[in-house]
């Protein structure tokens, strides 16, 4: 059977920032935490959380970059014939790592 590539997958055309969004905001996201408790309970916690976050224009074009990479390396894997199992899992990991450091970025000290 042939191997189906990035450009036979359905939706794997570059799509629109604005269609990005759009597919993104489908849904409400909700953020999880736990944390274990002396005597062994877990404490569980989650909220609805906005997906109409927006970088200031200044740092549009870097997180463009880095977000373009991302998708970059997905498809290169993909086509190495890696697994696709493998490939959503890093996809999954590497994306949540790209997106907080988008959301949360280590503060910036000013050298003075």
């Amino acid at each position: 059977m042939p191997r189906a590539s990035s450009e036979s997958l359905p939706g794997a055309r570059r799509r629109s920032w604005q269609r990005v969004r759009e597919l993104a905001a489908r849904h409400n996201a909700v953020l999880c935490t736990a944390a274990c408790l002396p005597g062994g309970s877990v404490e569980v916690n989650g909220k609805v959380v906005g997906v109409d976050y927006a970088l200031k224009r200044e740092f549009i074009g870097e997180a463009i970059g880095r977000l373009e990479e991302h998708l970059k390396l997905s498809d290169e894997a993909f086509s190495k014939g890696e697994s696709w199992e493998s490939i959503a899992r890093e996809h999954a990991a590497r994306g949540l790592r790209l997106l907080l450091g988008l959301i949360y970025p280590e503060p910036r000290l000013s050298r003075g």
